[in-house]
């Protein structure tokens, strides 16, 4: 009874999700799909035990270190405009990767139905600099199937985190099924 109880709470939780919890969850996914997005190198989120921002990679050197004699890979992020941050990879706290963009979400996209005869992504251009994107579900029985779930990708803006909320809904929507 307590489990069932729990459950149906985290279901209530889901559907009252904010935007920014749903682009967490689909994001994380999207890691979770595509490990090169979590390799250390340029463009990888980051969190040191030297500073609790999240600070992103934007140079990665393999550097001599003349007290242990010994060469370490250090991270370079910028604390501000005018200080960068030189990070040793034993110092790294949490690696949280990278952002996702247009081609990462294509492929998870890809991935996800890989093995699903029924389902099929489909595209369509917008003369508005959108790109549409939809989830067509047939049956062997038919052609042509309908979109259940459709999109327009913004292509002025090549990450996930800047698309709007009827992206990351569409996204959320499709991994929760």
């Amino acid at each position: 009874m307590f489990f069932q109880i729990v459950k149906v709470i985290l279901n209530i939780k889901k559907k009252n999700m904010t935007r920014e919890e749903k682009l967490q969850a689909v994001t994380a996914d999207i890691r979770k799909k595509l490990p090169r997005l979590m390799k250390l190198e340029k463009g990888c989120l980051i969190q040191s035990h030297h500073f609790k921002d999240v600070r992103e990679i934007f140079k990665v050197k393999e550097l001599y270190l003349k007290e242990s004699d010994t060469y370490e890979t250090a991270y370079f992020s910028n604390c501000d405009q005018f200080t960068i941050e030189v990070t040793f990879e034993r110092d790294i706290q949490k690696n949280i990767g990278k952002e996702p963009l247009l081609n990462d979400v294509l492929e998870w996209l890809i991935k996800k139905i890989i093995n699903d005869s029924n389902t099929a992504i489909v595209f369509d251009k917008n003369i508005n600099g959108y790109l549409g994107i939809g989830i067509r579900k047939t049956s062997p029985a038919m052609y042509r199937g309908f979109c259940t779930n459709w999109a327009n990708w913004d292509l002025s803006k090549s990450l996930l985190k800047d698309q709007s909320e009827d992206v990351i809904e569409f996204l959320f929507n499709y991994i929760r099924n």
